[in-house]
């Protein structure tokens, strides 16, 4: 299992990392205790990625999702430097369904990487997703809520004011 080089809290910038130069290579995390309340209207789903290369020659990658079994992919990310940087893609809407995420479509969302082209090695030292909604109206205006990823043990938290809600997972 390799989340634990991918589950910082604070990105370690290469003390711990998952990697590859294989073009086609796929690495999926499972993503637990999903705390968004029912009822509440998720507005996006982003998927935070911070990754280098090993070297300054160019080469891509892809965030994603995996609903059900299959794979929804961002656009490509063109990575050409030995520098950490920060990618981001939000999915404003459930990829399987192509309607308004669902609270219950977070329950078995899994998070991932796709390197698109080969023969260049990708470091990804974090990668995780945040996950913006609005609560119902019968629930408190903010809460906290500790979440993981499977199974490491860093929390993340839920922050917010009035009925606007992020859900770091």
């Amino acid at each position: 299992q390799n989340w634990d080089a991918v589950d910082d809290v604070t990105p370690d910038d290469g003390s711990s990392y998952v990697y590859t130069a294989t073009a086609g290579y796929v690495d999926f995390y499972n993503l637990l205790d999903n705390q968004v309340p029912l009822g509440s209207s998720i507005q996006r789903v982003t998927i935070f990625v911070r990754a280098a290369g090993s070297g300054a020659t160019a080469r891509s990658f892809r965030v994603g999702v995996r609903i059900g079994g299959q794979n929804y992919w961002s656009t490509d990310f063109t990575l050409n430097t030995t520098a950490y940087t920060n990618f981001s893609y939000t999915f404003t809407q459930n990829p399987a369904t192509n309607q308004q995420w669902k609270p219950e479509d977070i329950d078995q969302l899994q998070i991932g990487l796709y390197q698109v082209t080969g023969g260049r090695q990708i470091n990804v030292t974090q990668i995780y997703a945040q996950i913006e909604y609005i609560l119902p109206v019968y629930v408190a205006a903010t809460q906290y809520y500790n979440l993981k990823l499977e199974p490491p043990q860093n929390v993340y938290y839920v922050l917010g004011t009035n009925n606007n809600q992020t859900l770091i997972v």
